[in-house]
């Protein structure tokens, strides 16, 4: 498998990969109020949708609630993810875990770890 594929030069299936993958990580930063770098990333301010949604479906199943949100929130999630500095596999898995690339980010705009 290639490690080096962009979200954007990913196949459509493998981007539905992506995106399931990266929705638990996304939807609990956001339950724990720590999207700040995140923010960062998002050029065309769709995140503020995403967050609106996933909101007012919290009260579904997890399960359901990945699945509603990936759908209802796609075309936002596409751009969101482009913008993304992160690397995938070709079948969709990112190259490097969500957690620890969201910490390798952190430490790359904030050096003296004062976020």
């Amino acid at each position: 498998m290639s490690d080096n594929s962009t979200f954007s030069n990913l196949e459509t299936t493998a981007k539905a990969k992506a995106i399931k993958s990266f929705l638990p990580f996304y939807i609990q930063k956001l339950r724990s109020d720590e999207l700040d770098v995140m923010t960062t990333f998002d050029k065309r301010q769709v995140m503020a949708n995403i967050n609106r949604v996933i909101f007012d479906a919290s009260n579904q199943a997890t399960n359901n609630l990945y699945d509603f949100v990936a759908d209802y929130c796609h075309e936002n999630l596409l751009m969101l993810m482009q913008e993304l500095p992160q690397a995938y596999f070709e079948n969709g898995n990112p190259t490097t875990d969500w957690d620890a690339w969201y910490t390798e980010q952190t430490d790359q705009l904030d050096p003296n770890a004062t976020l």
